[in-house]
């Protein structure tokens, strides 16, 4: 967690401004958040305390509204459930880092921007863990302004400036007054849309895929997470940034090997409290003969 992390030579550019997507984009992530999806449920509710489905069909008639209305609020309702967060467990922000790093792998980060949501798989993590980590920016007990957020309850967000200009995203855990924190090295957008989103972002022209998020200042950069999310609740839906639980279904293998770039971290520099989905494109630095810790799977907590 110090300016090392990422070198230099290998970010180009900075985040820049830019406008809005077109409306193909906005419509897309308006039916993610479902807006209407309260009404619509409340409007099932009713038609259900009326009576029997044929009494609703019933009263649509009546109204001059087709009776396929029915169907298409029906199939509202469903989508809305669908489209609910389905929110990570609290326990896991309660967990020291070097638990909690590899259990945040496969979840999402969530982005909420001017052209929409954009949602990105974790890939790659790193432990910092506590007053004894001497890679950790609290190490030694070492409480600043800047700091002061690892000391408080896990499930905020931690961001902090690497060579005044590359943002770096955390996900501080454990109790109050133990500074620990999660790295987010590397994501993977999960739609085209959201690729599309934090291309425009990144503002880029490499042809490899992985380039976009494969690092922690460039998924900052691809996501406008900046300064300005410091603090902010991660455990919060709908807010600028959260994070939700990723798909049940799937499984990996994951590795373990040592963090990057910091070794004015001593003794600490070789611990394998890096972590990762075993052999993705996205990873930022990948460790030759890495050992397998764990899988999917096998650490979620249910």
């Amino acid at each position: 967690m110090s300016k090392e992390q990422i070198p230099k030579s290998k970010i180009e550019g900075g985040m820049t401004e830019t406008p809005a997507l077109e409306s193909p984009a906005r419509q897309l992530n308006e039916r993610r958040s479902l807006p209407g999806a309260a009404g619509a449920s409340a409007g099932a509710n009713a038609a259900t305390a009326s009576g029997t489905p044929a009494a609703a069909d019933a009263s649509a008639t009546a109204s001059g509204a087709p009776a396929a209305a029915d169907a298409s609020g029906a199939r509202a309702v469903a989508d809305a459930a669908s489209a609910a967060p389905r929110l990570l467990p609290a326990s896991i922000y309660q967990m020291t880092a070097l638990e909690a790093a590899p259990r945040l792998l496969g979840h999402t980060l969530v982005r909420r921007t001017e052209d929409g949501e954009i949602r990105s798989r974790i890939i790659e993590t790193e432990a910092y863990g506590g007053v004894e980590d001497k890679g950790s920016h609290a190490f030694g007990g070492r409480r600043t302004d800047r700091t002061s957020i690892m000391f408080g309850e896990g499930g905020s967000a931690y961001v902090y400036l690497i060579y005044g200009m590359y943002s770096c995203l955390n996900v501080v855990t454990g109790q109050e007054g133990d500074p620990q924190a999660v790295l987010i090295r590397a994501t993977e957008p999960l739609t085209d849309l959201d690729r599309l989103i934090m291309s425009k972002y990144r503002d880029i022209k490499s042809r490899k895929p992985a380039d976009l998020s494969n690092g922690p200042g460039k998924l900052c950069r691809a996501l406008r997470i900046d300064r300005s999310l410091n603090g902010l609740d991660l455990r919060i839906p709908g807010g600028p940034i959260w994070l939700e639980a990723g798909d049940e279904s799937q499984d990996f293998d994951i590795v373990e090997s040592p963090r990057i770039n910091i070794d004015y971290a001593e003794e600490y520099a070789a611990k394998p409290w890096r972590f990762n989905i075993k052999d993705h494109p996205y990873v930022s630095v990948k460790a030759k003969n890495a050992p397998i810790c764990g899988t999917f799977q096998g650490l979620q907590l249910r």
